[in-house]
């Protein structure tokens, strides 16, 4: 777990909830790793991602921009300097471990591809997410 990331007990609880609905998972959802990759050791696919934040939204009452961690990743980096032969670029990648800081720097790799960059996303991932879009609505 990164130290700079504390998840709210409640939206986490939440989330992981959501997620074995969502993905259809034999672990009940006090047993769900928050800190495990959604993808890799749940077999989550893109539309379970979509269903999720379909839920949250519900739940929550907000609305999670997709594509918002590339967005936030990329800021005034250039397409040309975020991504070069389909893998972010270095700087790219710094910027992605700035912005998912609820995942520990290790887990990232030297090479990421574009396309699997949802693979380092976990229940705490979501939960960050939410926690910042509700302290963005109730400013």
């Amino acid at each position: 777990m990164s130290e700079n990331f504390v998840a709210d007990k409640e939206i986490l609880k939440k989330v992981k909830e959501i997620l074995v609905e969502v993905c259809t998972l034999d672990v009940a959802a006090d047993q769900l790793d928050e800190n495990a990759s959604i993808i890799e050791e749940y077999g989550a696919d893109s539309l379970d991602f979509l269903d999720l934040l379909f839920k949250l939204e519900e739940e929550y009452k907000i609305t999670l921009e997709r594509g918002a961690i590339v967005k936030g990743a990329q800021g005034d980096l250039s397409d040309d300097d975020f991504v070069k032969d389909g893998y972010l670029t270095s700087a790219a990648l710094e910027r992605l471990k700035v912005v998912m800081v609820e995942v520990p720097k290790e887990r990232f790799p030297e090479k990421l591809k574009i396309q699997d960059m949802m693979s380092l996303f976990t229940a705490k991932t979501f939960t960050r997410i939410v926690m910042e879009q509700l302290a963005e609505k109730n400013k």
